[in-house]
């Protein structure tokens, strides 16, 4: 079980690097995805590495390009160069993000060790 529990948590520091901080918030209040990235013991001998956070299979797996709409306003804003500091859409036409593996990427370099 020690083993097993050096091994998640060497995993979930890897993930975590792996992760930019400051540009994945996801909104909702939910923080950043780096910080929600964790461990926990499961039916004794396992770990799970893992995260709750809306986003976190998103990020993990990427996106195909899609459109984005407001839900409960009018327009979407987000800060830009207007004379309000705001730049305001009805949709915006998202290209799409790759994958970032930060879970599966890591988990050979644990299993080695």
């Amino acid at each position: 079980m020690r083993d097993m529990m050096k091994r998640g948590e060497e995993l979930v520091v890897l993930a975590k690097q792996q992760v930019r901080l400051g540009h994945i918030h996801g909104g909702g209040g939910h923080g950043n995805l780096r910080d929600s990235i964790h461990m926990r013991i499961v039916d004794t001998p396992a770990v799970v590495v893992g995260s709750q956070h809306p986003i976190a299979l998103i990020h993990h797996e990427g996106t195909k390009a899609h459109m984005i709409r407001p839900v409960r306003k009018k327009a979407l804003r987000w800060p830009g160069a207007s004379k309000s500091g705001w730049l305001f859409a009805k949709y915006v036409h998202h290209p799409g993000t790759k994958p970032n593996r930060y879970l599966s990427d890591n988990l050979p370099k644990v299993m080695k060790g």
